[in-house]
């Protein structure tokens, strides 16, 4: 855990410093956005996340970490953020939810989301064989890196809703390696620790509006507490799958800022910090 946090620090320290060079760029070479308030902001930032955590997970290999474990949170995170940044620069929109993509897909007219779609879920199922080599296991690792990824991803539709969703999906891998989980477990905890701290150094940004992560960084956050949590106990991983497969059905066909907003609870942490 001592890694852990040493790697989420070096990240946040990177990420701090990278933020303000990359927002200027993303302003600069038009990917902006209209938010919720109809403010146009730069959209696209999270890209800097796998920027940042490259010294860190670089520092991993130095110090001895299995290359499997690293080598698995690097291609997660920077492919699920190419994806996202293609989809953020070049996305028209005109297809929303799962069904729109694969219509249109199955249509003949590739969007964006459906081309991240299919190339994500590759991605989440190099993780899962990485992890767990040619098992059940694999897929279900799959399926979690898949789920969580596009799950936060959902989410951001407000300022600090991606990121939150991220960090209690952290926590929660954090929670179960440290109850239950094997060294295995532990070290791609350690791994995931990058983008954690990637994210902490956005967080006021993107609470305060100033800029939006983006599927860039939503995607490649969900994926990466994807990973962390495809390695804890079958007993975790089981009911988090199932909450995760519960929102996404639940998006297709209804509004989850409506559903945040009609429960105290929920409407009280969103608004937090903004």
């Amino acid at each position: 855990m001592l890694a852990a946090g040493a790697t989420a620090a070096a990240a946040f320290l990177i990420a701090r410093a990278l933020a303000p060079a990359v927002h200027a760029l993303l302003q600069r070479g038009g990917m902006v956005r209209r938010n919720y308030r109809g403010e146009e902001v730069a959209v696209g930032i999270g890209i800097v996340v796998p920027l940042a955590a490259l010294a860190p997970w670089t520092g991993l290999l130095v110090a001895g970490f299995p290359v499997e474990a690293v080598a698995a949170a690097v291609s997660l995170a920077t492919g699920m953020a190419l994806l996202g940044f293609f989809d953020d620069a070049l996305g028209d929109r005109t297809a929303s939810g799962f069904r729109g993509h694969l219509g249109a897909l199955l249509a003949g007219r590739p969007t964006t989301g459906s081309l991240k779609a299919v190339f994500g879920g590759l991605l989440a199922l190099f993780g899962g064989l990485a992890l767990h080599g040619l098992s059940w296991k694999a897929l279900l690792a799959a399926a979690l890196i898949a789920g969580a990824a596009n799950g936060v991803n959902l989410l951001d539709v407000r300022p600090g809703r991606a990121l939150k969703a991220f960090v209690f999906l952290w926590i929660i891998a954090g929670l179960a390696a440290g109850i239950s989980g094997g060294p295995a477990a532990v070290r791609v905890l350690a791994a995931a620790a990058a983008p954690l701290g990637g994210a902490l150094a956005l967080w006021r940004g993107d609470h305060k509006g100033r800029w939006m992560l983006g599927d860039a960084g939503a995607n490649a956050l969900g994926a990466s507490a994807g990973l962390a949590l495809a390695l804890s106990p079958l007993p975790w991983q089981i009911p988090l799958l199932a909450a995760l497969t519960a929102l996404h059905l639940y998006s297709e066909r209804a509004s989850l800022s409506k559903l945040i907003d009609a429960v105290p609870l929920l409407s009280r942490l969103d608004r937090w910090g903004r």
